[in-house]
């Protein structure tokens, strides 16, 4: 908002309120743009308007007892003697007595070394190592069979049931599944061997492979837009995503019913890994852009990301908790610095999106090494879980996403990069006189002025200070830093207009 009175004969001056910090928006413009906007900000958080904490991690805590949220204790998991990665995680609940949540809910992971290991929910107790062992992440789903509750596993084309007691059962005949859903007591997997066909099981026996007219079989897709990656169930139908399409299988009653209807074509790769149902709806990322998906049509989010997010970049992941979509993924920055995790591992995905589904706003996670993130929502938890490196960035562990803005127990580095502006005046030369600003942290306010750069150090304050700056300049753009925690109000700024 600008407003203007004058200051002598030669010179207006002007007063610009950024009214509040809006979020993220790559493709606002960089020049005369919203100053509310950030072409990019990572670790803050927007709400109310203000540049506060955003977000962070600690190592996973689970409840006590199965009866209430609190006291926490550290989920069981491995420990520093163990010389290996968590790459990959699942969580289940158990249904012991008719219970919807029994005490043996739990989560099982998959390890570098190609163990799986399994922790119940609560107690903190060491986990247990299974005797399954694949040599890369296997696909993992849970069913009820004959009235038990049991995973789904498959993997290095070997499929077993496995309990919460521990016993597992290896399953002959199964299809080299590599991904997989439950839709109407059947099991519809995709196969490793056959890029085009999705397999479904018997009736009621996911165990069962035997094709005939009345137990398992196959559908076989003929149109030409790639390999099938994933198969989903969602409302009525599963759907079935391949590289270049989506398309979905009317699965109800017998097999004799069963039909395949193509939905969308894409010129740009569909990422499989990102696909999450999102309550109504589901979100994905096809090309370098976000997309929503309703089951029937599709909606490219206008998100400004689509300069940074990798397009075909397979490692990225997704899942869905409490309202959010959360994407981890890869960013290649352009301003020459390391955050966090960074400086010792530049593979593995770099960012955390997180996406408020109802209000469309944006918070970026940067510095954290996440191989895998995992939605656990239970009665006495509702928690993002990320496979991540720790505290001392040696191994991945299970972790929990937090919002104090802390990586352990120090504050995360928060930047706010703002947007190119002349004020109002383009080809004018101005006069930043002061900038009027309240924050209750530490900050760093870093001007450029047509590419001369200064630097303004704040002590936290519960008053508004005044940064009296008097640079000239004829575009100007301002950004901020915080190494502590953070709350900044959105700044007025004082200009004089020669």
């Amino acid at each position: 908002m600008y407003s203007r009175y004058k200051l002598n004969p030669s010179m207006s001056k002007i007063k610009i309120s950024y009214n509040k910090f809006a979020g993220i928006n790559a493709d606002a413009g960089d020049f005369d743009s919203s100053l509310s906007y950030s072409p990019m900000s990572y670790n803050f958080s927007f709400d109310y308007g203000r540049l506060n904490n955003g977000m962070g991690v600690r190592i996973l805590h689970a409840p006590l007892t199965v009866f209430d949220q609190y006291p926490e204790t550290i989920f069981g998991q491995a420990t520093n003697s163990d010389n290996f990665d968590i790459e990959k995680a699942w969580f289940f609940n158990s249904y012991i007595d008719g219970a919807t949540f029994g005490d043996d809910s739990g989560i099982m992971y998959y390890t570098s070394n190609g163990e799986m290991y399994f922790s119940t929910l609560y107690s903190g107790l060491e986990p247990e190592k299974t005797r399954m062992t694949f040599s890369s992440p296997p696909s993992v789903t849970q069913y009820r069979l004959y009235g038990d509750d049991v995973l789904i596993i498959c993997g290095d084309n070997k499929m077993y049931t496995w309990t919460w007691q521990g016993d597992e059962k290896l399953i002959e005949g199964a299809p080299m599944i590599s991904s997989m859903c439950v839709h109407n007591e059947r099991l519809f997997v995709t196969v490793a061997d056959d890029p085009n066909t999705v397999w479904y099981s018997d009736d009621l026996d996911p165990t069962n492979w035997n094709v005939s007219s009345n137990e398992a079989g196959f559908i076989t897709i003929v149109e030409d837009r790639g390999r099938i990656n994933k198969v989903l169930s969602y409302n009525d139908y599963v759907y079935v995503f391949r590289d270049f399409g989506i398309s979905r299988i009317y699965a109800q009653g017998g097999e004799e019913n069963f039909y395949i209807q193509e939905l969308y074509h894409s010129d740009s790769i569909i990422n499989a890994n990102t696909v999450s149902i999102c309550g109504n709806t589901m979100y994905l990322v096809i090309g370098n852009s976000l997309y929503s998906f309703d089951g029937l049509n599709y909606h490219k989010i206008e998100c400004g990301l689509e300069k940074y997010l990798p397009n075909g970049y397979k490692q990225a992941v997704s899942a869905f908790n409490n309202g959010k979509y959360y994407l981890a993924t890869k960013f290649e920055f352009d301003d020459n610095k390391q955050i966090g995790d960074e400086l010792i591992n530049s593979q593995t995905n770099n960012v955390l999106i997180e996406f408020d589904t109802n209000t469309g706003v944006i918070n970026i996670m940067r510095g954290k090494s996440i191989k895998h993130i995992l939605s656990v929502e239970h009665h006495t938890m509702n928690k993002l879980v990320l496979c991540t490196l720790e505290d001392s960035q040696t191994h991945f562990r299970l972790h929990e996403l937090t919002h104090d803005g802390k990586f352990y127990d120090t504050y995360t580095k928060k930047y706010f990069t703002g947007m190119y502006t002349s004020c109002g005046y383009p080809n004018k030369t101005k006069i930043l006189q002061e900038i009027d600003i309240k924050t209750q942290g530490d900050i760093k306010i870093y001007v450029n002025c047509d590419g001369d750069a200064f630097e303004y150090a704040l002590k936290g304050s519960d008053k508004i200070q005044k940064v009296m700056a008097n640079r000239k300049f004829e575009v100007l753009k301002i950004d901020f830093e915080s190494n502590a925690s953070a709350l900044i109000s959105p700044p007025t700024l004082i200009v004089g207009v020669l």
